[in-house]
């Protein structure tokens, strides 16, 4: 696992070996991600990928963006909470069957069902909303 950092200095994180590794993204997804946490008006850039793991890092288990910077274990964030997937022009989440679990614009998330994501979309893991931005540069 290798973490590089954003321009807020939070570190990212990349799973080498990731099986989604050998397709491409499409050109007409985001080229990056901008979650904002609507609890502190703090911003998370992700750089868009085939699979984005979120959660609160741990020693264990991989992630790509950690939450922790943002009261994610007081806000009942589980260490891999949502999983982000591109799939051809879609970008779909799936809750990691958490304990707090995961709503989308207010309605609960079935734990491994996937949904399509939208920018202006409201991720709320555990306690902690996430603003979605979709950023095309």
């Amino acid at each position: 696992m290798t973490a590089t950092p954003d321009q807020s200095g939070l570190a990212l994180y990349s799973r080498a070996g990731n099986s989604a590794s050998t397709r491409q993204l499409s050109s007409a997804l985001p080229t990056r991600l901008r979650f904002i946490v609507r609890e502190n008006g703090g911003t998370v850039d992700v750089p868009m990928a085939l699979e984005v793991i979120i959660g609160r890092r741990n020693s264990t288990l991989p992630i790509d963006v950690d939450l922790a910077p943002y009261e994610a274990a007081e806000l009942g964030v589980s260490r891999q909470h949502i999983k982000l997937e591109a799939v051809e022009d879609r970008i779909l989440a799936s809750d990691l069957d958490t304990v707090n679990g995961s709503c989308l614009n207010g309605v609960k998330m079935t734990p491994r069902h996937v949904y399509p994501i939208e920018h202006g979309d409201v991720l709320k893991l555990g306690r902690l909303h996430l603003i979605v931005q979709f950023v095309f540069d």
